[in-house]
């Protein structure tokens, strides 16, 4: 009986520091894009696609749970809706080409993926509304 409590401690730790792994890329990051993932594959396999795809762009997995408490814990609960379907690829990065590079790639070789919500300084838009305003980004209100 111990030894689950114990390892039922480790994962409450594992995911501690995964949430906030995911609250410093919202953070130090000006543009963010959540990806939904409906049956891609492998994580690493899709992450290192990813990744390959364009340098400067920070890639992380997201659970439904995790994405939950890190939007929480910044203050983003625009997204609670969008982390209670599946997993998330997050995509960010400083400069807006980037993202969009990788999310143009991600279209043609990830079909059963979706852009869900761009995050564009503090404010979460839909992924739609993330391309047409792009970089300029003053005067937005949330629109997820």
């Amino acid at each position: 009986m111990q030894s689950g409590a114990y390892v039922r401690q480790i994962l409450d730790i594992q995911k501690a520091v995964r949430v906030y792994e995911i609250s410093q890329v919202l953070i130090q990051n000006r543009y963010a894009a959540v990806l939904q993932m409906f049956g891609e594959g492998y994580w690493a396999d899709v992450k290192r696609k990813l990744e390959s795809y364009r340098e400067n762009v920070d890639v992380a997995y997201i659970s439904p749970s995790v994405g939950r408490e890190a939007a929480s814990s910044q203050g983003l609960q625009e997204l609670f809706p969008i982390f209670e379907v599946s997993e998330s690829a997050l995509i960010a990065s400083n400069e807006f080409d980037a993202i969009s590079e990788v999310l143009r790639k991600a279209k043609k070789t990830l079909q059963r993926s979706y852009l869900v919500a761009g995050k564009i300084d503090r404010t979460i838009v839909s992924g739609a509304e993330m391309f047409r305003v792009g970089p300029a980004s003053s005067n937005l209100e949330s629109r997820c």
